[in-house]
């Protein structure tokens, strides 16, 4: 049996978590703040900001591509543009809010700029909000 020296340990947490870290922000993947670049989707010309929100796959309906749009990186560079799939949402029209697939089956919904967020999401059993330690229903 080997034995690991614990800052071995340590130093390949950190590494690991640096490329986590900077892969995802280079992906455009941190949807959660819409204070965030990354948290922007245009489709059809039309810009939405992303919301805290999610719903099972089931009830997203895909109607084409959108993307996220380029956003000034860490060094100075900016990031892809990010082709990604846009789905209708049950009961909404997708001119307020649409939704782009998520990790699990879940579908992140994107509420157009300046839009409130529709009843039927507010309450909604379909629906859940991503907290700090998790998912909930809202309401």
């Amino acid at each position: 049996m080997s034995r690991q020296h614990p800052w071995r340990s340590a130093s390949l947490a950190l590494l690991v978590g640096a490329v986590l870290a900077s892969g995802l922000a280079a992906c455009g993947q941190d949807h959660g703040s819409s204070a965030t670049c990354a948290s922007r989707l245009d489709f059809h010309s039309v810009r939405y900001m992303g919301h805290n929100l999610y719903l099972h796959a089931s009830h997203a309906h895909r109607i084409g591509s959108g993307t996220f749009p380029s956003c000034p990186g860490a060094n100075g560079q900016p990031s892809p543009v990010v082709p990604v799939s846009v789905a209708a949402i049950d009961q909404v029209d997708p001119s307020t809010a649409v939704a782009v697939p998520f990790p699990n089956d879940e579908w992140q919904i994107f509420l157009r700029k300046g839009a409130d967020l529709p009843p039927v999401l507010k309450s909604a059993r379909w629906t859940q909000i991503q907290t700090e330690t998790g998912f909930a229903t809202p309401g």
